[in-house]
């Protein structure tokens, strides 16, 4: 998901390459690494996801 010029919101070009489904694409999180990003970051940003995906509510997956 990404924030046009005109402030719309619009799939991400590089979803929408990779052939993801808009209704897809728009609940996706992207997460960005560099050479600094230490491990400690990377734990606390998962246990956030963590402590926030077990406050949703839970969403049947569709077996293909």
């Amino acid at each position: 998901m990404r924030r046009s010029p005109a402030g719309s919101v619009d799939l991400s070009p590089v979803l929408r390459a990779m052939g993801i489904p808009p209704e897809e694409g728009m609940g996706a999180v992207r997460f960005s690494l560099g050479r600094g990003t230490t491990e400690a970051e990377i734990r606390d940003v998962a246990e956030r996801l963590i402590r926030v995906a077990e406050t949703m509510p839970a969403v049947p997956v569709p077996i293909a």
